[in-house]
């Protein structure tokens, strides 16, 4: 059996860019830490937008997507409410692929 590509508005929780734009290397890193991972999504809230934290739990250490992104520069912390149209874009843009990729792969186990 197989399903169609799903895909749904959503953003990473209390994360935007450190500047006007999403830099390439943050692309680039959230690509490394999701890509060919089995990644947890907890979605954190839902309105127009599903706002996500993603955790990489298969090594011995869990991998806190999110975090990792903000402790290496390539984002930084604000709330949900004040991310701006550029951001809300991004997601759903660049990372809308990789979303998709989540849960095909998790749509698998159900």
């Amino acid at each position: 059996m197989e399903l169609p590509a799903q895909a749904i508005p959503a953003r990473l929780t209390n994360m935007c860019a450190t500047g006007d734009t999403w830099p390439v290397q943050a692309t680039r890193r959230f690509t490394q830490l999701v890509a060919h991972h089995v990644v947890m999504a907890r979605v954190t809230s839902v309105s127009n937008v599903v706002s996500v934290c993603l955790c990489d739990t298969s090594g011995d250490d869990d991998v806190h997507i999110n975090d990792v992104l903000i402790r290496n520069g390539l984002a930084k912390k604000c709330r949900d409410h004040s991310v701006s149209r550029t951001a809300s874009t991004y997601v759903r843009t660049v990372c809308g692929t990789l979303l998709r990729m989540v849960f095909d792969v998790l749509m698998v186990f159900v």
